[in-house]
């Protein structure tokens, strides 16, 4: 079976590679815009699973002049990163399809697809179900005799949060990780049955690292890739039994 590469030049290449990333950029341009229009309503839907417990006489506070323009501009940055996403995975998919073959296509289009999905639904899972619990656990601290109120900082707080939905929406990445391996012939239902100890093992190992110091944040982690992991294995074996 041959592909659908089209015979063209080093230059046409080229120019079409440019044309893409040209229109990944105006769309990460105009995105980044958009988010820094509305840079207060982001970091107010952001700051919401802490601000509903804060007491009154906890708020948050910038330290220099220049920490809270910082802080909204990462913030837009990475508002505009999370919803160009999308969009480039579509334009390396067009670039790289004409040279694809039919089934490799069928095969990279509901990977690009679930991979985006998955990174989404990784950072939702923190945004709702992490978050409050893991700002729960840390001020409980300040409900002791001594006088200690939290005055969050801009910055860290936006900095702590992008990290856990970072590594929440790249650990949720593992069933795609997965197939892949198992596509090229790495690993195999069988295989990741037969290693499933070591597989929950090392999800602990991740979560321990990834998430706040306290109980359940860290099996709030292992709960959601213990069950994707089990997911990919029955989705390997009903697509071997296809085969038969």
């Amino acid at each position: 079976m041959e592909n659908n590469l089209v015979d063209m030049s080093f230059s046409q290449h080229f120019n079409e590679l440019k044309s893409r990333i040209i229109k990944i950029l105006a769309v990460f341009a105009l995105s980044f815009c958009v988010c820094y229009f509305f840079k207060q309503d982001l970091f107010t839907i952001l700051a919401e699973p802490l601000k509903v417990i804060l007491k009154d006489n906890q708020h948050f506070i910038f330290t220099h002049l220049a920490e809270a323009f910082f802080v909204f501009l990462k913030l837009s940055f990475w508002g505009a990163l999370f919803i160009t996403i999308p969009f480039a995975l579509i334009q390396i998919y067009l670039f790289i399809a004409p040279g694809l073959y039919k089934n490799e296509k069928k095969f990279i289009i509901p990977t690009f697809a679930f991979s985006v999905i998955l990174f989404y639904a990784g950072i939702t899972f923190v945004y709702l179900f992490l978050m409050p619990k893991a700002w729960e656990f840390f001020l409980s601290f300040s409900q002791s005799n001594l006088d200690i109120a939290l005055q969050a900082k801009i910055s860290e707080y936006f900095n702590f949060s992008l990290q856990l939905m970072l590594a929440f929406g790249l650990a949720f990445q593992m069933p795609i990780l997965l197939l892949v391996l198992a596509k090229i012939g790495l690993v195999n239902s069988d295989m990741l049955s037969k290693g499933r100890k070591y597989a929950i093992l090392a999800m602990a190992i991740i979560s321990a690292l990834l998430t706040p110091p306290d109980l359940i944040s860290q099996v709030a982690l292992i709960i959601p890739l213990a069950l994707m992991y089990e997911i990919t294995i029955l989705l390997l074996k009903i697509n071997k039994s296809s085969k038969i």
